[in-house]
């Protein structure tokens, strides 16, 4: 018996989906652009991530399905992901957590 490796072929979905929860990374941040086949995601930090969408990108508002064009720039998101074979960043779930557009930033503060 061999060890299991991932060749790009379909997995069973007996075992709850096609990704554990425990193989995914999660990023918050604000969405900067969407397009068909990529997703640009921009942390807290100022670090821009890439990611790829693909067929099996899903959308979620809390934990209702939406489509992908009820996400737009400037909304703020979480994604989890992936590396794939090629070494890239996969897009599996973005999650939206504000309709709003949305800046990362410093609180404003509270005058009393």
């Amino acid at each position: 018996m061999g060890t299991p490796s991932r060749t790009g072929g379909k997995q069973s979905k007996s075992q709850g989906g096609p990704e554990s929860a425990s193989e995914l990374a999660s990023f918050s941040g604000v969405l900067r652009t969407m397009d068909k086949k990529d997703l640009l995601l921009k942390l807290a930090d100022d670090h821009t991530l890439k990611f790829q969408r693909s067929g099996k990108t899903r959308f979620f508002r809390d934990s209702t399905r939406i489509k992908a064009s009820e996400v737009h720039p400037g909304d703020l998101v979480t994604i989890e992901g992936k590396e794939n074979m090629k070494g890239a960043l996969e897009a599996v779930n973005v999650r939206l957590e504000r309709d709003t557009a949305a800046t990362p930033g410093p609180a404003a503060p509270n005058p009393k």
